[in-house]
Protein backbone atom coordinates (compact mmCIF):
# COMPACT_ATOMS: atom_id res chain seq x y z
CA UNK A 1 0.00 0.00 0.00
CA UNK A 2 2.90 2.39 0.74
CA UNK A 3 4.87 1.22 -2.30
CA UNK A 4 1.79 2.21 -4.14
CA UNK A 5 0.87 5.62 -2.55
CA UNK A 6 4.76 6.39 -3.20
CA UNK A 7 4.32 5.45 -6.51
CA UNK A 8 1.26 7.85 -7.13
CA UNK A 9 3.23 10.85 -5.51
CA UNK A 10 6.13 10.32 -7.72
CA UNK A 11 4.08 10.40 -10.98
CA UNK A 12 2.00 13.32 -9.83
CA UNK A 13 5.28 15.16 -8.68
CA UNK A 14 6.99 14.31 -12.00
CA UNK A 15 3.36 15.78 -14.29
CA UNK A 16 3.98 18.90 -12.02
CA UNK A 17 7.91 19.69 -12.79
CA UNK A 18 6.75 19.43 -16.47
CA UNK A 19 3.77 21.11 -16.23
CA UNK A 20 6.31 24.10 -14.93
CA UNK A 21 8.99 23.06 -17.50
CA UNK A 22 6.89 23.46 -20.29
CA UNK A 23 5.21 26.91 -18.54
CA UNK A 24 8.74 28.73 -17.64
CA UNK A 25 9.69 27.21 -21.29
CA UNK A 26 6.99 29.64 -22.82
CA UNK A 27 7.64 32.42 -20.55
CA UNK A 28 11.04 32.48 -21.85
CA UNK A 29 10.67 32.44 -25.14
CA UNK A 30 7.77 35.22 -25.31
CA UNK A 31 10.40 37.59 -23.53
CA UNK A 32 10.73 39.89 -26.84
CA UNK A 33 7.26 39.89 -27.95
CA UNK A 34 6.47 42.97 -30.31
CA UNK A 35 3.03 44.26 -31.25
CA UNK A 36 3.25 46.98 -33.57
CA UNK A 37 1.30 49.20 -35.97
CA UNK A 38 3.14 48.99 -39.80
CA UNK A 39 4.16 50.73 -41.31
CA UNK A 40 5.47 52.81 -38.79
CA UNK A 41 5.10 55.85 -40.81
CA UNK A 42 3.15 56.74 -44.18
CA UNK A 43 2.48 60.26 -45.79
CA UNK A 44 -0.90 59.69 -47.55
CA UNK A 45 -0.95 61.87 -50.64
CA UNK A 46 -4.30 63.67 -50.20
CA UNK A 47 -7.39 64.15 -48.07
CA UNK A 48 -10.07 62.04 -49.11
CA UNK A 49 -7.26 58.58 -49.75
CA UNK A 50 -8.56 55.42 -48.68
CA UNK A 51 -5.18 53.43 -46.96
CA UNK A 52 -4.84 50.65 -44.70
CA UNK A 53 -2.20 49.70 -41.38
CA UNK A 54 -1.73 46.35 -40.23
CA UNK A 55 -1.31 45.29 -36.64
CA UNK A 56 1.60 43.16 -36.43
CA UNK A 57 3.30 40.30 -34.24
CA UNK A 58 6.65 38.86 -34.17
CA UNK A 59 8.41 36.83 -31.89
CA UNK A 60 5.64 35.40 -30.61
CA UNK A 61 4.69 31.14 -29.06
CA UNK A 62 1.34 29.67 -28.85
CA UNK A 63 -0.30 32.46 -28.93
CA UNK A 64 -4.29 31.72 -27.50
CA UNK A 65 -6.00 35.07 -27.78
CA UNK A 66 -5.37 38.79 -28.30
CA UNK A 67 -7.41 41.56 -27.31
CA UNK A 68 -6.09 45.69 -27.86
CA UNK A 69 -7.42 49.18 -28.25
CA UNK A 70 -6.95 51.25 -30.70
CA UNK A 71 -7.01 55.25 -31.40
CA UNK A 72 -6.43 58.05 -33.82
CA UNK A 73 -6.70 61.64 -34.36
CA UNK A 74 -10.40 62.37 -36.22
CA UNK A 75 -9.21 65.80 -36.90
CA UNK A 76 -7.44 64.02 -39.46
CA UNK A 77 -8.59 60.22 -40.17
CA UNK A 78 -11.94 58.38 -40.22
CA UNK A 79 -11.46 54.31 -39.54
CA UNK A 80 -13.71 52.71 -42.02
CA UNK A 81 -13.04 49.21 -41.47
CA UNK A 82 -11.37 47.09 -39.06
CA UNK A 83 -10.58 43.22 -40.43
CA UNK A 84 -9.01 39.91 -38.97
CA UNK A 85 -5.54 39.37 -40.35
CA UNK A 86 -4.06 36.03 -41.26
CA UNK A 87 -1.74 35.03 -37.83
CA UNK A 88 -4.20 33.52 -35.63
CA UNK A 89 -6.34 32.49 -37.99
CA UNK A 90 -3.91 30.75 -40.35
CA UNK A 91 -2.49 28.45 -37.50
CA UNK A 92 -4.93 28.15 -34.88
CA UNK A 93 -8.25 27.98 -36.63
CA UNK A 94 -11.50 28.13 -36.11
CA UNK A 95 -11.24 31.75 -34.99
CA UNK A 96 -13.82 33.98 -33.03
CA UNK A 97 -12.98 37.44 -34.16
CA UNK A 98 -14.61 40.22 -33.13
CA UNK A 99 -14.26 44.49 -33.41
CA UNK A 100 -16.34 47.21 -32.01
CA UNK A 101 -17.69 49.86 -34.18
CA UNK A 102 -14.86 52.69 -34.85
CA UNK A 103 -15.99 55.96 -32.95
CA UNK A 104 -15.09 58.61 -35.03
CA UNK A 105 -16.00 61.01 -32.33
CA UNK A 106 -13.48 60.22 -30.30
CA UNK A 107 -11.10 58.60 -32.66
CA UNK A 108 -11.42 54.86 -30.72
CA UNK A 109 -11.81 51.06 -31.66
CA UNK A 110 -12.56 50.02 -28.11
CA UNK A 111 -12.43 46.73 -28.30
CA UNK A 112 -10.64 44.21 -31.35
CA UNK A 113 -10.48 40.34 -30.20
CA UNK A 114 -9.42 36.94 -31.32
CA UNK A 115 -9.37 33.72 -30.08
CA UNK A 116 -8.40 30.58 -31.09
CA UNK A 117 -11.68 28.18 -30.84
CA UNK A 118 -9.53 25.25 -31.76
CA UNK A 119 -9.89 21.73 -29.76
CA UNK A 120 -7.81 20.77 -28.14
CA UNK A 121 -6.36 24.37 -27.39
CA UNK A 122 -4.19 25.85 -30.37
CA UNK A 123 -1.90 27.93 -30.43
CA UNK A 124 0.01 30.50 -33.43
CA UNK A 125 3.84 30.94 -33.34
CA UNK A 126 6.18 33.25 -34.65
CA UNK A 127 5.02 36.69 -37.06
CA UNK A 128 2.29 37.84 -39.04
CA UNK A 129 -0.68 40.63 -39.20
CA UNK A 130 -3.26 40.66 -36.52
CA UNK A 131 -5.59 42.68 -38.00
CA UNK A 132 -5.92 45.30 -40.68
CA UNK A 133 -7.44 48.44 -39.99
CA UNK A 134 -8.63 50.59 -42.57
CA UNK A 135 -8.79 54.01 -42.62
CA UNK A 136 -9.55 57.71 -44.75
CA UNK A 137 -7.78 60.95 -44.24
CA UNK A 138 -10.22 63.66 -44.25
CA UNK A 139 -8.02 66.47 -43.32
CA UNK A 140 -4.53 67.78 -43.49
CA UNK A 141 -2.25 66.81 -40.71
CA UNK A 142 -0.47 63.95 -38.45
CA UNK A 143 -2.42 61.31 -36.52
CA UNK A 144 -0.75 59.06 -34.33
CA UNK A 145 -1.49 55.54 -34.57
CA UNK A 146 -1.57 54.21 -30.90
CA UNK A 147 -2.56 50.94 -29.00
CA UNK A 148 -3.68 50.66 -25.76
CA UNK A 149 -4.45 48.34 -23.39
CA UNK A 150 -2.72 44.87 -25.43
CA UNK A 151 -4.01 41.95 -23.46
CA UNK A 152 -1.95 38.73 -25.29
CA UNK A 153 -2.70 34.74 -23.68
CA UNK A 154 -0.90 31.70 -24.63
CA UNK A 155 -2.21 28.62 -24.57
CA UNK A 156 -1.99 27.88 -20.87
CA UNK A 157 -3.73 30.96 -20.64
CA UNK A 158 -0.49 32.45 -19.36
CA UNK A 159 -0.41 36.29 -20.22
CA UNK A 160 2.59 37.47 -22.56
CA UNK A 161 3.96 40.51 -21.80
CA UNK A 162 4.50 42.86 -25.05
CA UNK A 163 6.19 45.36 -26.85
CA UNK A 164 3.89 47.63 -28.10
CA UNK A 165 5.68 49.90 -31.32
CA UNK A 166 3.12 52.65 -32.34
CA UNK A 167 2.95 54.53 -35.54
CA UNK A 168 2.11 57.84 -37.12
CA UNK A 169 0.15 58.76 -40.32
CA UNK A 170 0.94 62.01 -42.36
CA UNK A 171 -1.85 63.51 -44.57
CA UNK A 172 0.02 65.92 -47.12
CA UNK A 173 -1.48 69.12 -48.61
CA UNK A 174 -3.03 68.68 -51.56
CA UNK A 175 -1.65 70.62 -54.62
CA UNK A 176 -4.48 73.04 -56.15
CA UNK A 177 -5.41 72.66 -59.72
CA UNK A 178 -5.05 76.31 -60.25
CA UNK A 179 -1.25 76.59 -59.16
CA UNK A 180 -0.57 74.32 -61.96
CA UNK A 181 -1.16 76.62 -64.88
CA UNK A 182 1.16 79.42 -63.81
CA UNK A 183 3.66 77.03 -63.08
CA UNK A 184 3.49 75.64 -66.50
CA UNK A 185 3.84 79.22 -68.07
CA UNK A 186 6.84 79.93 -66.30
CA UNK A 187 8.14 77.13 -66.97
CA UNK A 188 7.72 77.01 -70.59
CA UNK A 189 8.86 80.91 -70.73
CA UNK A 190 11.87 79.76 -69.34
CA UNK A 191 12.72 77.40 -71.94
CA UNK A 192 11.76 79.56 -74.37
CA UNK A 193 13.79 82.37 -73.54
CA UNK A 194 17.26 80.12 -73.00
CA UNK A 195 16.43 78.33 -76.53
CA UNK A 196 16.62 81.66 -78.02
CA UNK A 197 19.81 82.93 -75.84
CA UNK A 198 21.43 79.15 -77.23
CA UNK A 199 20.48 79.47 -81.09
CA UNK A 200 24.06 80.28 -82.81
CA UNK A 201 23.64 83.52 -84.38
CA UNK A 202 25.02 83.82 -88.07
CA UNK A 203 27.84 86.28 -88.67
CA UNK A 204 28.26 88.41 -91.38
CA UNK A 205 30.90 88.37 -93.67
CA UNK A 206 32.82 91.89 -94.75
CA UNK A 207 35.50 90.28 -97.00
CA UNK A 208 33.68 89.35 -99.91
CA UNK A 209 33.06 91.46 -102.36
CA UNK A 210 29.60 93.05 -103.08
Amino acid sequence: MKKRSLLLTSILVACMFTAYTAMTAVHAVNENVVVSVSPSSQNVPTPGTTFKVNITITGVTNLWAWSIQLTWNPAFLNCTDVAEGPFLSGQAAPTFFLASPPDNVAGLVDQINDVSMHIPPSGASGDGVLATITFLSTAQGTSNITILNPIFKDVPKNTINVTVENGEVIVIPEFPVSAIIPVFLIITTAIAIIAKISRPRRRLDYTKAP
